[in-house]
């Protein structure tokens, strides 16, 4: 074959090659005109954490579990999908149990900040006291059975074990230290608690309260956290952090998730 034979040939390769590579950018074009004309479904103003298999319809339902299927699945706790002070209802049925008890203030305060002023955060988890109660009356091994199941999980994956559980006190004063206030919390079929409150307290809010220097910043927070002054090596150590680059909302929500935060707030309301 002679060079202008090859020379044709090639010519005619990238003639057509630029034709497909055009018409496959037409095509991705026009999808994306398509996709830009379909506005996007507003996110419900109702959301459903640790769905399950309950998942609802008019609620964003999000899980750790991909079994679930959930709208949002959380992945190594990233919640960062999720936006703040949006909804007007946390529901959280049978979630508190499955998180490890030193974390349990820290989700109640994420449930909070996801809440608009005035939104409402509806629970429900499994009881001690009842459960101990129903135990007490059980009397034979089938039924004692069933209800450790209720205290500890059923235990068959990675995600259906209860690390901790609640008194209405213990349970009380999480949601007081979460800055809710308590509209209703009763026992449920004598073992589950279910509890109903309003955000009434924005504790991330502290973070915009204070602009000025990070030891500043710092001794606003334990004020508002823990109600005491904070000095010396604890002070030096906070504010280290915040120079290293923890953000202050972090630094903030460490404060209000720590056990001091639970002691405080059950002394002030003689709990």
């Amino acid at each position: 074959m002679g060079k202008f034979s090859v020379d044709r040939i090639a010519r005619g390769l990238h003639y057509r090659i630029g034709r497909y590579i055009a018409k496959q950018d037409a095509a991705v074009q026009a999808q994306r005109e398509k996709d830009a004309a379909v506005p996007l479904a507003p996110i419900p103003t109702k959301i459903n954490v640790g769905c399950g298999q309950d998942k609802r319809p008019g609620y964003l339902n999000i899980d750790v579990d991909p079994a679930s299927r959930a709208d949002i699945l959380i992945v190594d706790n990233n919640d960062s999908a999720i936006p703040r002070n949006y909804f007007e209802e946390v529901l959280a049925h049978d979630v508190l149990e499955h998180i490890p008890r030193a974390k349990t203030l820290a989700a109640l305060l994420d449930w909070a900040d996801y809440l608009i002023y005035g939104g409402k955060l509806i629970l429900q988890t499994s009881s001690i006291l009842g459960v101990a109660e129903k135990l007490q009356q059980s009397k034979r091994y089938e039924q004692q059975h069933a209800w450790t199941v209720c205290l500890f999980g059923n235990q068959a994956h990675s995600g259906d074990y209860h690390l901790t559980g609640f008194t209405e006190l213990t349970l009380k004063v999480h949601l007081l230290a979460a800055g809710f206030r308590i509209d209703h919390l009763a026992l449920r079929e004598d073992w589950l608690l279910t509890a109903e409150a309003t955000k009434v307290y924005d504790w991330a809010a502290s973070c915009d309260a204070t602009v000025g220097s990070d030891t500043e910043f710092m001794r606003e927070a334990y004020q508002r956290a823990v109600f005491r002054d904070v000095e010396g090596e604890e002070l030096e150590s906070a504010t280290r952090a915040l120079k290293l680059g923890v953000a202050r909302k972090v630094a903030l929500k460490a404060i209000y998730a720590s056990p001091e935060r639970l002691f405080r707030v059950a002394q002030r309301n003689d709990l």
